[in-house]
């Protein structure tokens, strides 16, 4: 669990902290994490305090994920969908609150961003290559 942590934790804009956690996250069990005398909710607070992206950093590891072929849980390392909506209700609360149609996450982000710009909706680059995109985007082959 504190490795699916990591990713979300490090900031690219302190490489310390890119090295920090890759130190840390073979390590990162909640057995090491005792006997270091942290709990899990102890190290995960270090690694926030000392390690938390800013808001344009997640939106910068949010698009690259979008780029890439698979769901965005797995794009960021994570352990399901339910942490990318836990990620983006802590950082981009509004933006999460807009999701009414509960649509999957890089879909919702990938429409967004065309409305945003006037444009219409299309699939997020990384969509086409993903197992799920007939599912997703079914709507497309119906027209």
């Amino acid at each position: 669990m504190m490795t699916s942590l990591i990713p979300l934790l490090v900031s690219h804009a302190r490489p310390e902290g890119a090295i920090f956690a890759g130190l840390l996250a073979p390590n990162a069990t909640p057995e090491r994490a005792a006997r270091l005398g942290l709990s899990g909710a102890a190290l995960g607070e270090l690694l926030r305090r000392h390690f938390a992206p800013v808001p344009a950093d997640m939106a910068t590891i949010l698009a690259t994920a979008c780029l890439r072929p698979d769901h965005l849980w797995r794009d960021l390392g994570l352990s399901g969908r339910d942490d990318v909506t836990a990620l983006l209700t802590h950082f981009f609360p509004t933006l999460a609150a807009e999701n009414t149609l509960n649509l999957r996450w890089k879909r919702f982000l990938a429409e967004a961003c065309a409305q945003a710009y006037g444009r219409a909706a299309a699939p997020a680059p990384g969509c086409p290559g993903c197992e799920a995109f007939g599912e997703c985007y079914a709507h497309l082959r119906a027209r």
